[in-house]
């Protein structure tokens, strides 16, 4: 008995449909050409791809004068996201889904599958990750990650990449500065059998819109303040890495990196669109410091950067300003350091401490806080050369001074404790 595919080759498509959807999909299978089930296999796997689909059923119908090819779909609930939460904590996981994404079941497991590779890659080599979409508040819903980390192993480290010559590097980073200052994104370098250079630079873009999510208690200036680079301007990698320090400084969200940065590019305009995602921090602390003077303290965020903080000082401290007293309980309005306020934040007012210790105080945290920027710096990402044989890789320098840099850095540190203000 022959198939139905053999039985319909040759035979032209006459329509191909996707009733029940308007979604704009491309396909293999074409009106006008020849009958082909391998198109429509190959068809009906990119409509579960797209996720979007509960169930797909190809229909074949056939008269005599052409095929109509009718994909007959179930479309998939897509669920408005308010958060992400991880139990029973979150492992070092970051899954950037910004709030009010329309979410599907089935993506939502690629989410909990790829924060599963994660956790592979880190060691947790019987990582399981089970997931569920909650209900939260007007029609929203929490994806829910629950981990179960099982034992931890050992990966493989992979073997060092050899370096490549210092004399090249030199002006390979000096070259990739140059095109970051123009917006060039896309930097990469080879070297060829004879030993010769090339450089291939990507096309400049300008930033359109910076974008942020995850922010609620938090104004967009307040977190645009601490950004070096403005939309309309030259979207420079490495301001904005810097500027992703200087929000790190504040203190206001938990620590970001390059992964929690979306740059999503328009080669026809050369505009470029920067989504930033924001994970807020607590808005109690407490803390325990010492050695000199001893200190406890537990603080509660009021109004956007500014808090309230109870301190308890165990003993005088060296600038004697607890009169020699053994337990000095000090109430404090402050406002803490933000790169981006500069000269108006880092204010911290005590009564019980007069106003000489609220001007020492903030003339400290302004010295140090500014000098600590200076120390510590922002590193560069290294280059990667590859060349006929193997890759080579430039290691982006230490700074000068190194050693002595970080150690003054501890000191700086340390001396904000001992002065003894809260």
């Amino acid at each position: 008995m022959l198939s139905a595919a053999v039985l319909l080759s040759g035979v032209l498509v006459r329509s191909v449909s996707i009733p029940g959807t308007q979604m704009d999909v491309k396909l293999a299978t074409q009106v006008g050409r020849p009958y082909d089930a391998a198109a429509i296999s190959e068809d009906v796997h990119a409509l579960w791809q797209m996720g979007r689909f509960s169930d797909i059923r190809a229909e074949i119908e056939e008269d005599g004068g052409g095929v109509d090819v009718v994909f007959r779909v179930v479309m998939e609930p897509r669920y408005a996201l308010r958060d992400v939460r991880f139990k029973p904590h979150a492992f070092g996981l970051q899954v950037t889904i910004p709030p009010g994404a329309l979410l599907t079941r089935v993506q939502a497991a690629q989410a909990a599958a790829s924060a599963r590779e994660e956790l592979t890659r880190r060691g947790y080599l019987d990582a399981r990750i089970g997931w569920r979409l909650a209900p939260a508040t007007h029609r929203r819903y929490d994806l829910v990650l629950t981990i179960d980390p099982g034992r931890q192993g050992r990966t493989p480290k992979p073997p060092r990449v050899p370096d490549a010559p210092p004399a090249i590097c030199g002006r390979l980073f000096e070259e990739r500065r140059q095109a970051e200052r123009k917006g060039i994104l896309d930097f990469s370098a080879s070297l060829d059998e004879s030993g010769a250079l090339g450089i291939e630079r990507g096309r400049p873009y300008r930033m359109r819109r910076l974008t942020f999510y995850g922010n609620h208690h938090y104004s967009d200036a307040l977190i645009r303040s601490h950004f070096l680079v403005d939309e309309g301007a030259a979207l420079d990698p490495s301001l904005l890495r810097r500027s992703l320090s200087r929000l790190n400084r504040a203190g206001l969200f938990e620590p970001l990196d390059e992964r929690r940065v979306h740059v999503a590019t328009d080669d026809r305009t050369g505009a470029a669109d920067v989504t930033v995602y924001l994970t807020e921090r607590k808005r109690r602390s407490w803390n325990l410091s010492g050695p000199i003077p001893v200190s406890a303290s537990i603080a509660g965020r009021v109004i956007s950067t500014y808090s309230l903080s109870f301190h308890v000082l165990a003993f005088s401290s060296i600038l004697k300003l607890t009169a020699g007293r053994r337990l000095l309980p000090v109430l404090s309005a402050e406002r803490a350091f933000t790169p981006g306020e500069g000269w108006r934040s880092g204010i911290a007012y005590a009564p019980q401490l007069g106003w000489r210790a609220t001007v020492l105080g903030y003339a400290s945290t302004q010295f140090q806080q500014r000098m600590l920027a200076r120390l510590v710096g922002t590193r560069q990402p290294d280059l990667e050369i590859a060349t006929s044989g193997q890759t080579l890789v430039c290691r982006y320098p230490t700074p000068r001074f190194a050693a002595v840099r970080t150690g003054a850095s501890l000191v700086l540190r340390f001396a904000g404790q001992v002065g003894g203000l809260p």
